[in-house]
């Protein structure tokens, strides 16, 4: 069993080195080994200095042809997984500037609704401010009617503005007065035998 063994890794070592191989059997599974362990770089080089040797083994073609056909399927695979993923990294991508696209158009209009809102605001103090003026406008005006009123009435019963001063200020007092006196007199006369509440 020993020797099977020693004798099995030398003909594997001599194979690795370039030299020649027994049977195309031994050819065909060295390749196939390498294939399944090693990959296909290992399996093909196996294969093409097998071919030199026996150019007419169809075993070892159609083992080469169906490992360079399955090489050719997994880079396309691969390329196919590539597209894919960079198709994905793209629409995100897409996604992404969108989505910041209308972040930004957001906020634009914000700003400019809040300055929409502040034009409003300054308009409407502009406004209020210039109704203000005119109703201030407006008592004045009426203030100054209603005084040449009375100076035209107190002209026209000979008053001087003092004189009709000193009357308004003897009937205020003379009000007041009658206010207090009112006030001192109770309505009815309190009951000494019942609570004064």
């Amino acid at each position: 069993m020993r020797h099977l063994i020693i004798l099995s890794l030398l003909t594997v070592a001599s194979l690795a080195q370039g030299q020649s191989f027994d049977s195309p059997v031994v050819a065909f599974n060295q390749a196939a080994n390498e294939y399944i362990y090693d990959g296909t770089s290992r399996a093909v080089q196996t294969l093409n200095r097998a071919l030199q040797q026996y150019p007419e083994d169809e075993k070892l073609k159609a083992l080469l042809e169906k490992i360079l056909k399955d090489k050719q399927q997994q880079q396309q695979e691969n390329q196919e997984q590539n597209s894919e993923q960079q198709k994905e990294e793209q629409q995100q991508e897409e996604k992404e500037s969108e989505e910041k696209k209308e972040d930004q158009q957001q906020q634009q209009d914000s700003e400019e609704k809040a300055d929409e809102d502040k034009e409003a605001e300054e308009k409407q103090e502009q406004k209020n401010e210039g109704k203000e003026s005119d109703d201030k406008e407006e008592q004045q005006d009426k203030k100054e009617s209603d005084l040449n009123e009375i100076k035209k009435n107190l002209e026209e019963i000979n008053i001087s503005p003092e004189r009709a001063r000193m009357l308004l200020e003897a009937m205020k007092n003379n009000e007041i007065q009658y206010i207090q006196q009112m006030q001192r007199k109770p309505t009815q006369k309190h009951d000494s035998g019942k609570p004064d509440w």
